[in-house]
């Protein structure tokens, strides 16, 4: 499976969230955002469109 999106970070602030928990978690993170990243089609569960805005997302 080929990356279909880019994941964009604002500074740092995903990455102290994510090394702040637990390794259970960091997996399921992990696992949502690589499906992000390579599927064609994203569960609405994971992913939801902020309104007001042109191609932001939240997860």
């Amino acid at each position: 499976m080929g990356e279909i999106r880019k994941l964009i970070y604002s500074k740092n602030y995903f990455y102290d969230f994510f090394n702040e928990q637990i390794k259970k978690v960091k997996e399921k993170i992990d696992y949502v955002l690589f499906t992000i990243t390579v599927a064609d089609r994203i569960p609405k569960k994971f992913f939801e469109h902020l309104s007001g805005t042109d191609g932001l997302y939240e997860v």
